[in-house]
C-alpha cells in the first residue's frame, strides 16, 4: 500500500485494525478480490455491529473510489 498516494493511505485503519489492513495488503494486487473485500467491509448487513468508526470508514471508502478508477 505504500504505492499509494499519501493522502489515500489508510493510517487510522492500519493503527486500529491491523489484521484488517494486512487482509487488504494480501490482495492488493488481485484487482476483484480487493474491491470485493472493501465492499464487504463497508457494506456489512450483520445486525448488532456497530461498524467502523467514522475516520476508518472513510479511508475504507476513499480507497473503494479511488480503486474503481482501475
Amino acid at each position: 500500500m505504500l504505492d499509494l498516494p499519501s493522502a489515500l493511505r489508510p493510517q487510522n485503519l492500519s493503527v486500529q485494525f491491523p489484521r484488517i489492513t494486512n487482509a487488504l495488503a494480501e490482495v492488493w494486487l488481485e484487482p476483484q478480490q480487493y474491491q470485493a473485500a472493501l465492499n464487504k467491509l463497508l457494506c456489512d448487513g450483520r445486525k448488532g455491529r456497530n461498524g467502523f468508526p467514522d475516520a476508518v470508514r472513510h479511508e475504507l471508502a476513499a480507497l473503494r473510489s479511488w480503486t474503481e478508477t482501475f
